[in-house]
C-alpha cells in the first residue's frame, strides 16, 4: 500500500471502498482537503468539507497529510519532514534543482488542464488577472492587440516582457499578437465617438474567442475591475461580453487599484507595466464615453461595419510568439 501511494504524483485525497474494505489517503503535502470524525457508535466518517460532518460526529479533524487509513489505523506512508539524505551541493546548484522541480511540477499539472486565453495589455490589471488564474494551474495563452503605428514596437516589447514574467508562474506561454489598426480606424470613421471603446472591446472579445477556440482554450480571462474605467461598468461589461460563448473569467472584478498594485509588485510586473508605452486601448479614446450602453444602439452602430470580414482579417494576421 505504501509503495502504491508513493507512486502517485500530484495532489489528491481518495477513499476506496469495497464490501470488505475501506481505504482513505491524502497527498503528502496536504493540498487536497480531507476531514474525518467518529460517530457516537464509533464509526468513522470522511468528507472533503468540514460542514458535511457537522452534527454527525463528535469532533471534526483534518486527515493527516502523507497518511492512509486502513483496518482502523492511520499509517504514515510519506513523511516530508524526514531527512533521508544530506546534500552538500553549492547554493546555486540547489536553487537550480529546486527551480527545475517546481517547473516540472507545474508542467505536469498543466498537462491535465485546458488552457485559457487572456487579453494581455501593457497595463497593471491583465498580468495580475493572468497570474490569478495561473496559480490555479492553468496554462495561459495571451492575446495582445497591436495598433501600429499608433502604438510602437516598444509597447509590443513591453507586453512580451510582461508575458515572460508570467512564465515564472505558469511555466510556459504563447502570445497571439493581433493586428488591430484597421479595425480601430474603421470604428473611428463609421461610429459615434461615445461608442468607440465599447465597439472596440466587442471586437477584441470576438477575436480573442476565435483565437482561443483555435488554440483549444476553455475560457477567456480579462483584467476588468468593476467601475475602474468607463468600459468596466456593469452595463458596459454586459455589452462587451455578449459577443462570446466561452466563459469569461474576471479575477480582478472586485479588487481596487491598491490591491492590484500589491499583487503586481509581488509578481514583479509593476515596474514593467508602468513604462510609458501605451497600448491600443489609448488609441482614439472618446472624450465622453457611454457608461450605460443600450444593446440596440450598439448593434445599430455595428451595422455600418463589416464585422465578420474585419474579424477574419485580424485572425488571419495573428503573429504567434512562444515565450521561453
Amino acid at each position: 500500500m505504501c509503495q502504491a501511494l508513493k507512486g502517485l504524483r500530484g495532489a489528491y485525497s481518495l477513499i476506496v471502498m469495497s464490501p470488505q474494505k475501506l481505504i482513505a489517503a491524502r497527498d503528502p503535502i496536504g493540498i487536497r482537503p480531507l476531514y474525518y470524525g467518529y460517530t457516537a457508535s464509533n464509526h468513522i466518517l470522511f468528507a472533503s468539507e468540514p460542514k458535511n460532518l457537522m452534527g454527525l460526529v463528535d469532533k471534526i479533524m483534518p486527515f493527516p497529510p502523507g497518511y492512509y487509513y486502513k483496518d482502523g489505523e492511520f499509517v504514515c506512508y510519506c513523511d516530508i519532514t524526514k531527512v533521508e539524505a544530506e546534500c552538500y551541493d553549492d547554493v546555486d546548484t540547489i536553487c537550480r534543482n529546486i527551480h527545475e522541480k517546481l517547473i516540472l511540477g507545474v508542467e505536469k499539472r498543466l498537462d491535465a488542464d485546458v488552457p485559457v486565453g487572456f487579453l494581455l495589455s501593457g497595463g497593471l490589471d491583465s498580468p495580475v488577472a493572468g497570474y490569478m488564474m495561473a496559480k490555479r494551474g492553468l496554462e495561459l495563452v495571451g492575446v495582445h492587440f497591436f495598433s501600429y503605428p499608433y502604438t510602437s514596437e516598444r509597447a509590443k516589447d513591453k507586453v512580451l516582457e510582461l508575458g515572460r514574467k508570467l512564465t515564472v508562474w505558469c511555466g510556459r506561454m504563447s502570445v497571439m499578437v493581433v493586428p488591430f489598426t484597421k479595425i480601430q480606424e474603421e470604428i473611428r470613421a463609421k461610429c459615434h465617438e461615445e461608442l468607440f471603446t465599447l465597439i472596440m472591446r466587442r471586437f477584441m472579445m470576438r477575436i480573442a474567442e476565435r483565437v482561443a477556440v483555435e488554440y483549444g482554450c476553455g475560457a477567456l480571462i480579462t483584467g476588468e475591475s468593476l467601475g475602474q474605467v468607463a468600459s468596466q461598468t456593469m452595463p458596459a461589461m454586459g455589452v462587451t461580453g455578449a459577443v462570446c460563448e466561452l466563459p469569461i473569467f474576471r479575477p480582478c472584478i472586485g479588487m481596487d487599484k491598491e490591491e492590484i498594485v500589491t499583487i503586481a509588485r509581488k509578481i514583479d510586473t509593476f515596474e514593467t507595466s508602468i513604462l510609458p508605452y501605451e497600448d491600443c486601448c489609448t488609441v482614439f479614446t472618446p472624450k465622453h464615453p457611454n457608461t450605460k450602453p443600450k444593446m440596440p444602439k450598439i448593434l445599430e452602430a455595428e451595422s455600418h461595419l463589416d464585422v465578420d470580414a474585419l474579424v477574419n482579417e485580424a485572425v488571419k494576421g495573428v503573429e504567434i510568439i512562444h515565450l521561453p
